[in-house]
């Protein structure tokens, strides 16, 4: 390639054009071409199960950098939820129910994330509508069939792979919830913790002590308001049918 200052060169068959981003302080040393993205390349329709539930969905993308070895790579996952979640509950929700996904905050602040073997401190929020028109995000509530994803590293510039769905992976805990289908998810929680079971019983919420703090009947699913909550670890023990199962809910 040489450089032309100029735009009105018409195009002419089998040669290369291209646009880079200014000179100053110093030119940039070229870095691998992507292709740019179709956005039936990757669509909703391309995973085989869902995280949570609800009528709405949205998906979650999360994009690794190369890093001690490690390829770059998108996962994605597919979240269920009503009306409306906010990115941080996304991936609260996810981690809550995918064994091989972690996540930590710093209240609203994100501090990292890990899936498997992959770690990230540094993260830039992005959201769309499909595979092709990512921008910064601009909001942190995801809405019915929203995009919303985070790519790791310090500049403004999301590498746009292909996502990767991520795999099935049990439910931490996942024997003690089969046995009532007995599921709380954002945890940890700041306001409203949901509930969702497959059957009618009672909720009892414990705190470290062993006091009992709250109860309730609960028929398919509930919302608990945990913000009048002390910040700490509490117990949540579902009855139903005499059969009872727990866990634990962090308040932050």
């Amino acid at each position: 390639m040489t450089m032309n200052g100029g735009m009105s060169e018409s195009l002419v068959p089998d040669r290369w054009y291209g646009l880079s981003y200014g000179f100053a302080p110093a030119p940039q040393m070229p870095t691998t071409t992507y292709p740019a993205y179709h956005s039936q390349w990757f669509t909703g329709e391309e995973f085989e199960y869902s995280l949570g539930e609800g009528e709405d969905y949205a998906v979650i993308v999360v994009d690794f950098v190369e890093e001690n070895g490690n390829e770059p790579v998108s996962f994605a996952w597919k979240i269920q939820f009503e009306e409306s979640i906010t990115a941080k509950d996304a991936l609260l929700l996810i981690a809550d129910l995918d064994s091989q996904f972690e996540v930590e905050f710093d209240e609203e602040e994100l501090l990292s994330i890990q899936y498997k073997e992959l770690q990230g401190n540094d993260w830039l929020a992005y959201q769309g509508t499909n595979l092709s028109d990512w921008k910064l995000a601009e909001t942190d509530v995801l809405e019915n069939e929203s995009w919303f994803g985070w790519a790791q590293g310090e500049t403004y510039t999301r590498r746009p792979f292909t996502p990767v769905p991520a795999e099935e992976s049990p439910v931490i805990g996942i024997e003690d919830f089969a046995k009532n289908n007995f599921r709380v998810y954002p945890n940890p929680v700041d306001n409203i913790l949901n509930i969702r079971t497959e059957g009618s019983g009672y909720i009892q919420i414990f705190d470290v002590s062993g006091r009992e703090i709250f109860t309730a009947n609960i028929d398919l699913n509930k919302k608990i308001d945990f913000s009048g909550f002390q910040n700490g670890v509490y117990f949540l023990q579902f009855t139903s049918d005499g059969k009872m199962s727990s866990q634990k809910v962090v308040k932050q």
